[in-house]
């Protein structure tokens, strides 16, 4: 119990006293402190670190956000022209057949490979390609007629070779298809 406390120098080097009664101030002190402790770590609670010091994190700058990878148009047609031509042309040498050398086949089966794996990721995208051969020919379908060639095994306007095929995507066309159009023989040609 505290029964007197000192409170400083007088003027005459004599050491000034202050009498207070024994309790009355560990118990005033005591309270103060404690509701003062409490609501400083109520506060903290309630609303986070003080808003006067940052925490040592918040004093490095964070990275700038990534942006999204982006892709044109014409980029995009680029890529689904280049795998329909390597699946096509897979598609050739696989329907030629002939004696090859073993390795040749590898190499032939890995481009397969390499075309379907384009694919799946072009179909992940939206990408649509369609290759029109072998449909008939309508002249208001977009389709961009590089030659006409007369057939005698054909009944009406048919499409008979894609040169560029329909890229699609985010249904728009982004590459216009370029075909052949087989045309039927007339009955006094086909008697040539």
């Amino acid at each position: 119990m505290i029964a007197r406390t000192a409170v400083g120098k007088k003027e005459g080097g004599e050491i000034g006293k202050s009498a207070t009664r024994p309790g009355v101030l560990a118990f005033l002190s005591g309270a103060v402190a404690g509701a003062v402790l409490f609501g400083v770590v109520r506060a903290a609670s309630r609303w986070g670190p003080p808003q006067g010091k940052p925490d040592a994190k918040s004093d490095e700058i964070p990275p700038p956000p990534v942006p999204a990878p982006t892709i044109d148009d014409a980029s995009l047609g680029a890529i689904a022209l280049a795998q329909w031509r390597l699946a096509r042309r897979v598609r050739n040498m696989r329907a030629e057949g002939g004696d090859r050398p073993s390795d040749l086949e590898g190499h032939i089966d890995l481009l397969e490979e390499y075309a379907r794996d384009l694919a799946a990721q072009l179909v992940n995208l939206g990408v649509v390609i369609f290759d029109p051969t072998g449909m008939p020919y309508d002249s208001r379908l977009d389709l961009k007629v590089i030659s006409r060639e007369t057939r005698v095994n054909l009944a009406d306007d048919t499409v008979i070779e894609t040169v560029v095929p329909s890229v699609s995507w985010d249904d728009r066309c982004i590459v216009r298809p370029a075909v052949v159009v087989g045309v039927p023989a007339r009955a006094d040609q086909q008697m040539v």
